[in-house]
């Protein structure tokens, strides 16, 4: 990551931003300040990816920042990339709305009434809370691997030869757990150096291939797509780089371990390939021997192999892995469901298109969030549309301070403005959900009648 620091504020607090960006960088820290490093020529997904590339983000709070949707959108993406946040609070302003739901639990230090009292504590918080953030390296993969059903024995294969070769790999067949929340999927997708897509036939047709490529696009992942059918490349990814491994995809391991070496900045020119995985027949399953050879080389052990050894029978077995193959389905389910918006309705009106850089999900012991985000870059317009499922129970209306109630197209709920901007809360399917915009009447539009 190119920062250590991002810093968030509103420009009324600009001075005490100002003063912590000074003070970091005295101690060695780099920050990216909007003030300084925001050029006349940059757009506004300039400020995006530099909290994507920061290792934490520190928020100036104050009644300023309290009502400013830049300081809430800035803390939302940091939020939904699992960027550690910092809180410095300058006043005694509570944390409301969407910004309780980003930060509750997070650090703070109350610096009123003068923050510059604070400073060191500051220093000090940031030193610890960076020195654990470099303790997580150990998390980051430098491959995903992302391979349909069909294609898994050709996916495990890639598995291994690049592992052989010093690459450390995630691939959902063998790291998914059950126990892992429905997030999972895509935090090892950003916590990855590089993306490797095994591209056939069957991968066209999957969704769940098509979600993780969407993840990794808008997170700007080194792309690699190994092609093991004789398919056509899709027109949004004919820019990334490919390698055609079409009929027999072994024969380009070597190249593969090269190209994914050189996308991670450590290039391997002599590769190590041990294995014989004799994939001549692509995007099929294992040949029907397969099992009768595993089960006839466990029985001329002589002990009685695994089950033998420990009196389980194979009835069990199959039952076990049916149990763990069950929930992993239902997990996936479920992560897609929500990924998609659910049975949640809505309209996009004519001109909107989603833009996923302030699209994401996220959930937590409560239960599941899923943002869409929709602009119109003629008339810069705007919507989101948010909506939340709660583990206990269906979702209910709360009364919220400034909340009135309102009919929108035959549906009941509620509706508050605050700085300018307008939501619409009501409840669909056991889910509630929120339409934020700053003209009611996009909010009208996007309502189902």
């Amino acid at each position: 990551m190119t920062n250590d620091v991002f810093i968030c504020y509103s420009p009324e607090d600009e001075n005490v931003a100002s003063d912590i960006c000074n003070l970091l960088e005295d101690k060695g820290y780099s920050c990216w300040f909007k003030k300084r490093d925001l050029g006349e020529d940059d757009t506004v997904f300039a400020v995006s990816e530099a909290i994507r590339d920061s290792r934490s983000v520190i928020l100036v709070y104050s009644k300023d920042a309290k009502n400013s949707n830049f300081v809430t959108t800035e803390i939302d993406i940091a939020f939904s990339d699992s960027i550690p946040i910092l809180i410095f609070s300058i006043d005694d302003s509570t944390i409301e709305g969407k910004l309780q739901f980003y930060l509750k639990d997070k650090p703070k230090i109350d610096a009123y009434p003068d923050a510059s009292d604070f400073y060191d504590e500051l220093a000090l918080d940031v030193s610890q809370l960076l020195g654990s953030s470099d303790k997580k390296s150990d998390n980051v993969n430098n491959a995903y691997i992302c391979c349909c059903e069909e294609d898994e024995l050709t996916g495990e294969a890639i598995c291994h030869v690049l592992e052989e070769n010093g690459i450390k790999c995630w691939i959902k067949k063998r790291d998914l757990k059950v126990s892992d929340t429905v997030e999972k999927v895509p935090e090892m997708i950003k916590n990855s150096q590089s993306f490797i897509l095994v591209y056939s036939k069957d991968a066209v047709n999957s969704n769940y291939v098509g979600t993780e490529i969407e993840f990794a696009k808008s997170s700007e992942i080194p792309f690699l797509s190994f092609k093991i059918d004789d398919v056509e490349k899709p027109g949004d990814l004919k820019d990334v780089h490919w390698l055609d491994a079409y009929p027999n995809p072994e024969e380009n391991f070597g190249n593969l371990v090269m190209d994914t070496s050189k996308l991670l900045g450590k290039p391997i020119d002599d590769p190590k390939i041990t294995g014989n995985y004799d994939l001549k027949k692509v995007s099929e399953k294992p040949v029907d021997d397969t099992p009768a050879k595993v089960e006839s080389e466990v029985e001329d052990n002589g002990s009685g192999g695994f089950m033998g050894n420990y009196g389980v029978s194979k009835k069990l077995i199959i039952a076990i892995i049916a149990v763990v193959a069950i929930a992993i389905v239902a997990l996936a389910g479920s992560y897609f469901f929500f990924m998609s918006g659910g049975d949640v309705g809505y309209n996009i009106p004519e001109g909107f298109a989603e833009n996923p850089e302030y699209s994401y999900q996220e959930s937590d012991g409560s239960g599941m969030t899923v943002q869409k985000f929709y602009e119109n870059n003629d008339t810069y317009g705007w919507f989101s549309v948010t909506m939340i499922s709660f583990n206990s129970g269906p979702a209910g209306l709360s009364d919220e301070p400034g909340q009135t109630p309102k009919t929108i197209n035959g549906i009941s709920g509620k509706i508050k403005e605050t700085d300018g901007v307008y939501t619409f809360t009501y409840t669909d399917n056991g889910k509630m959900v929120m339409v934020d915009s700053d003209d009611i009447k996009i909010i009208e539009e996007v309502v189902p009648k």
